[in-house]
């Protein structure tokens, strides 16, 4: 079975990497997906866990939310 995490705390790392490493044992493929800010980085690299990044977040103002969700649309 194919399985994706979407991390999207600085804590859902903490989480998914056990639950993650048991499902591998047991033969299934495991991704994790998230977008870049600040915390979420640190706990990833903290971690050593490879995230395929999705865009990234666009802080506290409305247009650069806006304009960060906009990128993540495909065509």
């Amino acid at each position: 079975m194919k399985i994706v995490f979407h991390l999207n705390t600085p804590k859902s790392p903490l989480l998914f990497r056990r639950l993650a490493e048991h499902l591998t044992a047991l033969g299934h493929e495991v991704r994790f997906v998230g977008r870049h800010y600040n915390e979420l980085d640190l706990a990833v690299e903290a971690l050593g866990l490879e995230v395929e990044w999705i865009g990234s977040h666009g802080g506290g103002d409305r247009l650069a939310k806006l304009l960060r969700s906009a990128e993540r649309i495909e065509p």
